[in-house]
């Protein structure tokens, strides 16, 4: 679903970014499971701060670059480090913080898990010595190189592990995207058939509202019978998890009615 709202996340968001604030450390790492919305609040905690004081470096960590050193660096950085450099680590902090033009750098490095060991070293050096704030995403489960994960254990920054959504968030998010309010049977229904994760919320959202399965009646908005699992929420279950988790049918195709 296009423009999906943010939502239903508004207490961790100001948690979040007074974590991500706070003079005591030097940032945040968020954690959760894939798709319950980390990569969002990251980019929601980053307007917290005064555009016209910070500049945000995007660090964007792959699987095909973590074997690259400064694969996750590469987009910020000269194309060749010049001849006679015999401290690469310094000469890269230098080289990000210069991009900083004087102001507070922020790290945004989304799933930091997946940072080459160089990339990782030179986040460490850069957050554990004052220079650089780091606001970071993380998926659950996955072993974060040595030196990230040092930041957190060692109090250099915070670790706030995400929550799945409650209903009470589900409910919010859908009267957001929906411009209107859902009746208890459609909230407790999708709440539960996403296991309140915020991808697979919007996959089913604007599969239900495609094939009209989801639409206003009486001022509310009401959920029927879904169809299947569409092929991109199969996919995207296997990626988050690893494996298709099983989603009966009865469990899927037919609404829950409001408990009472």
């Amino acid at each position: 679903m296009r423009n999906w709202p943010f939502a239903g996340r508004r207490r961790e968001l100001e948690s979040i970014s007074r974590l991500a604030q706070d003079r005591a450390a030097r940032g945040v790492v968020i954690a959760g499971p894939a798709g319950v919305g980390k990569t969002r609040l990251a980019a929601e905690v980053l307007t917290r701060f005064p555009a016209d004081r910070v500049t945000v470096l995007a660090v964007r960590a792959t699987k095909a670059g973590s074997g690259i050193p400064n694969g996750a660096l590469a987009d910020l950085l000269p194309s060749h480090t010049p001849p006679g450099v015999a401290n690469t680590l310094r000469w890269t902090a230098d080289e990000l913080l210069a991009l900083g033009g004087g102001r507070l750098v922020l790290l945004d490095v989304d799933d930091v898990h997946l940072l080459d060991s160089h990339s990782a070293l030179v986040v460490n050096s850069l957050v554990r010595s004052g220079r650089a704030r780091l606001i970071a995403t993380l998926r659950s489960g996955e072993p974060a190189p040595d030196s990230i994960e040092a930041l957190w254990k060692d109090g250099h920054v915070h670790r706030d592990d995400l929550r799945p959504l409650t209903e009470r968030d589900v409910r919010e998010i859908l009267a957001a995207a929906l411009n209107g309010q859902p009746d208890d049977a459609a909230v407790q229904h999708l709440s539960a058939v996403s296991d309140g994760n915020a991808l697979f919320l919007s996959e089913i959202v604007t599969s239900a509202l495609a094939c009209g399965a989801l639409r206003p009646e009486h001022g509310m908005w009401k959920l029927a019978a879904l169809p299947p699992l569409a092929p991109r929420l199969v996919d995207l279950i296997h990626n988050a998890s690893g494996r298709c988790r099983a989603i009966s049918r009865p469990s899927w195709n037919t609404p829950r009615s409001p408990s009472r």
